[in-house]
């Protein structure tokens, strides 16, 4: 009997070293916590201004750039960046900011009750949606006031941007056809719940149809959220489908001297 039991306990103690060994070796790989472990699951990524690089984009060891979270999420891949504090945006390959591309499903945002800003450094717009989607909730996109070429996003092909509560499109000075939002294609999208596109400015001097919100195809819909205060008019429709209802302001938008919101 006591044999048996010998036996016994020496293959429990076996079992229980060889699953100790599969844990530690599971954790040596360097997974982050913060990260969905299961295969096609969501993840959640950090940045914040106090990154280092490389950083694992968790909450304890941020990347250093929005770059870096952005290129963590794979390709068809849906993913949440997490902006921990204030952060500049600046750009990576030539003009280019972030390229929305790969059919990413990206949201970014802030983390709790906290709004953060991510501030424009350099020239150029700051997203660029290829294809894929890329939501804004409870972020602020400030385009620092710098006069540029560049809008804060361009919406191309059959890419959505949506822009959510909390979120705040502002300050953006652009010498190019519309200073905040850009839809270009017949299979464009944006979807506009909440939020805020403020303090844009056109240019006087710039080319092409102005407007902080300028539409050549695809289509806007609009059900909640702010469009004021914008120096080069509000939404401006020159192709496409725009759709209003719900709960809206779009007021105080105005081209030279007088005020033009919708047009």
């Amino acid at each position: 009997m006591e044999r048996k039991q010998k036996k016994w306990w020496q293959r429990s103690l076996a079992l229980m070293l060889s699953l100790v060994l599969v844990v530690s070796s599971f954790l040596a790989g360097g997974i982050p916590v913060s990260y969905a472990a299961d295969e096609g699951a969501p993840l959640e990524v950090y940045v914040g201004s106090n990154g280092d690089k490389p950083g694992d984009g968790t909450w304890e060891n941020p990347y250093a750039t929005l770059y870096d979270a952005y290129k963590a999420i794979p390709d068809k891949g849906t993913g949440t960046i997490y902006v921990l504090n204030n952060i500049t945006l600046s750009p990576k390959e030539g003009a280019k900011f972030i390229e929305i591309s790969g059919e990413k499903n990206i949201t970014i945002t802030s983390p709790g009750t906290d709004t953060f800003v991510i501030k424009r450094d350099g020239e150029g717009t700051l997203f660029d949606l290829i294809n894929g989607q890329l939501k804004f909730k409870n972020i602020i996109i400030d385009g620092n006031k710098f006069l540029n070429n560049g809008r804060i996003v361009n919406v191309y092909g059959s890419s959505r941007l949506i822009i959510e509560d909390g979120a705040i499109l502002r300050n953006n000075d652009n010498n190019l056809t519309g200073s905040a939002v850009y839809i270009s294609d017949v299979n464009s999208v944006v979807i506009m719940t909440g939020g805020e596109i403020i303090g844009n400015k056109q240019s006087p001097t710039s080319i092409g149809a102005t407007g902080a919100v300028v539409m050549y195809n695809g289509s806007f819909t609009m059900t909640g959220g702010k469009i004021t205060g914008n120096s080069g008019g509000g939404v401006h429709v020159k192709g496409g489908e725009f759709n209003l209802s719900g709960n809206t302001d779009i007021t105080g938008n105005t081209v030279g001297e007088s005020e033009q919101n919708v047009y």
